[in-house]
């Protein structure tokens, strides 16, 4: 089995970018079932200027990327990719871009966290960084039909980029919001930034609160396998090829 998991901005333009996708490609290998290989790349296409913003926070910063995610995603389709995952929690285009693909399941991460914590338990909280994907993150529970299900969403005040300068002051800060929205009503938590993900928490947070913890960089990427495994896709009559497409 072939998946590619697609970092949707230019993260490889910057200095260290290119170390931070081999840095995630490995991890990802570490995860993934031993028939399984899986290959990390970003937007960046030779000769051609880098397009959107590296990482983003606002529903704006989404739609910039999808386009440049889109070539990704269709090549990733031509090279004969078995499944796809989107690399950012906030799923930015992730109807669209099912859409534009013809065969290709493709993963959204926020969506397959928070229904993997809606089988875990009754109310699960979401642990983000930025107050600026506070309702991001409550329009992505909406829109999964799980609004009912959430407790809340509590941030970690560290911008994802300064989450692994210090990890043991970002586990702290996380154990501390995974208090307050236990308070709030939650029995399952959400990590809310593959950034935070990949710094692979989530066995010492549960130790530490009692409670599962959904990475959602695991999630996805056991989905994509799940997904190819028993031979199901994204159905064409929920996502449309859009009319005049070329493939």
């Amino acid at each position: 089995m072939r998946l590619i998991y697609v970092y949707p901005g230019p993260l490889s333009a910057t200095d260290g970018g290119g170390g931070e996708l081999q840095r995630r490609a490995a991890i990802l290998r570490g995860w993934a079932a031993p028939d399984v290989e899986i290959d990390v790349v970003d937007t960046t296409e030779p000769g051609r200027a880098p397009e959107g913003p590296v990482s983003f926070e606002t529903a704006y910063e989404g739609h910039l990327l999808v386009r440049p995610t889109a070539r990704a995603l269709v090549a990733a389709e031509a090279d004969g990719y078995d499944g796809a995952i989107l690399g950012c929690f906030g799923d930015p285009g992730l109807d669209g871009l099912r859409e534009r693909l013809c065969r290709l399941p493709l993963i959204g991460p926020g969506a397959s966290a928070c229904h993997v914590a809606a089988m875990l338990g009754d109310r699960f909280g979401i642990i983000t960084t930025s107050p600026l994907f506070v309702n991001p993150a409550r329009r992505l529970v909406a829109a999964l039909g799980l609004r009912d299900r959430l407790a809340g969403v509590e941030l970690v005040g560290k911008e994802p980029r300064a989450l692994a300068h210090d990890a043991g002051d970002t586990l702290a800060r996380i154990v501390g919001a995974a208090d307050w929205l236990r308070r709030a009503g939650a029995d399952t938590l959400v990590l809310g930034c593959m950034t935070m993900g990949f710094l692979d928490l989530g066995e010492e947070l549960q130790e530490r609160t009692g409670l599962p913890v959904v990475n959602p960089v695991r999630t996805a990427l056991h989905a994509a396998e799940l997904m190819v495994r028993s031979r199901l896709r994204p159905s064409k009559d929920a996502f449309p090829t859009p009319k005049g497409m070329i493939y």
